[in-house]
């Protein structure tokens, strides 16, 4: 992300918004600041980084803000994951395989899911990227990225713990 062209922008509503809906301590952020990359797109970016001379890429995209669910985008999902205390999506081995296959499958969440939106999604301490969970359907479906698919992922869901 350019510096140049983007402007930091108040992280206060958006963090809000990812601590309301995955209960990720707003205190992981203290170092961050946001920038809006492109018209849906919110990047954090260290607020340490040197003044001169000015950087001209730093950080990663972290939100899409222009849905009707705030979308974490696959790499803030697999960074926060094992910090989130609310609509995680704890996956068997036969699910995380659906999950990687980027299927839709049946869902049962626990009593931290607060219904209807985007799902961080773990094979027992391995965090895996974003789901969409459908309440009305019980389904959960995987939004793995379609790049990373063809990926054999075998040893990875049976030797995670």
């Amino acid at each position: 992300m350019s510096f140049a062209t983007h402007q930091r922008i108040d992280p206060a509503p958006y963090l809000a918004l990812v601590h309301d809906r995955f209960g990720l301590p707003l205190r992981l952020f203290d170092s961050y600041d946001l920038y809006r990359a492109t018209s849906q797109t919110l990047y954090l970016v260290p607020n340490n980084l040197p003044v001169e001379p000015p950087p001209l890429f730093a950080g990663f995209a972290f939100l899409r803000d222009q849905t009707r669910y705030c979308k974490l985008t696959t790499a803030a999902a697999i960074a926060y994951a094992p910090h989130a205390t609310r609509n995680v999506a704890r996956l068997d081995p036969k699910q995380a395989r659906a999950f990687l296959d980027r299927e839709t499958f049946a869902f049962a969440p626990d009593a931290t899911c607060s219904g209807t939106g985007f799902m961080l999604v773990q094979h027992g301490a391995l965090p895996l990227g974003l789901a969409f969970y459908s309440a009305e359907r019980g389904t959960l479906r995987s939004l793995f990225p379609k790049a990373w698919s063809g990926v054999q992922h075998a040893s990875i869901v049976m030797n995670a713990g």
